[in-house]
């Protein structure tokens, strides 16, 4: 298996053959008191086998005063592919007058790049240093593949060391993908073969995806045991349902971070659904949560997204511009904690028929179970 810890040793070997040689692992002169911060992607960027994953890298609080780059980054090439054609100094750098030498050992899954000014350095802003595009094999199999920005020795540097550099790293995941079983129990979520990338999902921080080659409606049993998972990716046409025959609950924990659920098409969720992380749920489908969700975190729906649910019982309800949900239940335990909405959010008086929860924009908060009131909230929701 092809990983980058090779790498990592032959950079830091050639860099100490330097310091034997005599030459500074930072160049003299003064250093500056304030540093960049370069970031790579984004942390837990989904990969789809066979796809690719653009990525960029960039300043993030200020630029000014640089004229320099040198920058060395680390991926597992089990899970990622890249070559020279993939990498390009972005479009803002080409337009000052900056020039680019950069090189890949795929074999190793490392890249060094060395940009430079021409002319003046930057005045300030938070520009797009590189655009890399990383290539999932078809055949990967489910894991996270680190971006690194490897510092050590003087291999990524500002200003050739004069300007600190502070990395932020990101990551790639190639998720479990759902591809249904065979005989005798087709829909266990804990048969191995049911599952590309073998393996049975369960734990923190795990992504499972549910997509588009599942070309029938599917099911989708915890038939043994409860399972967990970081983020879940719902991108079939065939609608799936998640459901427990054992009576088993789906937790969803991201090690500390908030869970995403993101959603195309119409699917369900039938078991109970336990929050140990906050959670994200994005995406133009329809999830039904018809055994409910609980759990002392934050539940967000992003613009947009759409969510009926027997029953939630969390300590913030956040609804995006556009988006819905519709809770089945009219108890006052049914929905729980407050609703904070992004411009007008409002909500029925417990009658018969469902809680139906609205927000078009800004903030709002209240408390469901003492029924407090918005102060803008221009129309009722209707009651279904």
């Amino acid at each position: 298996m092809k990983t980058w810890s090779a790498a990592n040793i032959g950079l830091v070997a050639a860099s100490l053959s330097l310091a034997v040689l005599g030459v500074p692992l930072l160049p003299a002169g003064p250093r500056s008191a304030c540093a960049a911060v370069v970031k790579i992607g984004d942390v837990g960027v989904v990969g789809v086998r066979g796809g690719v994953v653009p990525t960029t890298m960039r300043i993030t609080d200020s630029a000014a005063g640089l004229e320099s780059a040198d920058l060395t980054i680390l991926y597992n090439t089990t899970l990622l592919d890249l070559s020279d054609a993939d990498v390009a100094m972005s479009t803002y750098l080409t337009g000052q007058n900056w020039s680019f030498v950069g090189t890949v050992n795929d074999a190793s899954g490392y890249a060094q790049f060395t940009m430079y000014t021409n002319g003046a350095p930057l005045t300030g802003g938070t520009p797009d240093l590189l655009t890399l595009t990383f290539h999932v094999p078809t055949l990967a199999p489910a894991g996270t593949s680190p971006l690194t920005i490897y510092t050590d020795y003087n291999l990524s540097r500002l200003n050739e060391g004069h300007l600190p550099l502070t990395p932020a790293n990101g990551s790639v995941v190639i998720p479990f993908d759902w591809k249904g079983g065979s005989a005798p129990r087709p829909t266990d979520w804990g048969v191995s073969g049911n599952w590309y990338s073998a393996g049975v999902p369960d734990g923190t921080g795990v992504v499972v995806s549910f997509g588009k080659q599942i070309l029938a409606n599917s099911v989708v049993d915890l038939i043994s045991r409860g399972r967990t998972v970081g983020n879940m990716v719902f991108a079939a046409d065939a609608s799936t349902t998640i459901q427990s025959t054992g009576g088993h609950a789906l937790t969803l924990d991201n090690n500390g971070n908030a869970a995403v659920v993101n959603v195309a098409g119409n699917h369900t969720i039938s078991t109970a659904v336990v929050l140990n992380s906050d959670v994200l749920i994005g995406g133009t489908g329809t999830l039904s949560l018809s055994g409910g969700l609980s759990g002392p975190h934050t539940m967000s729906l992003l613009a947009g997204s759409s969510v009926t649910a027997r029953s939630i019982q969390v300590d913030t309800l956040s609804i995006g511009p556009g988006a819905s949900v519709v809770v089945a239940e009219t108890s006052s335990a049914s929905l729980q904690g407050g609703l904070a909405g992004s411009s007008d959010a409002y909500a029925t008086t417990p009658e018969p028929g469902a809680w139906a929860l609205l927000a078009t924009g800004a903030a709002c908060l209240l408390t469901l179970a003492s029924r407090a009131n918005c102060r803008r909230r221009p129309r009722a929701a209707t009651p279904r």
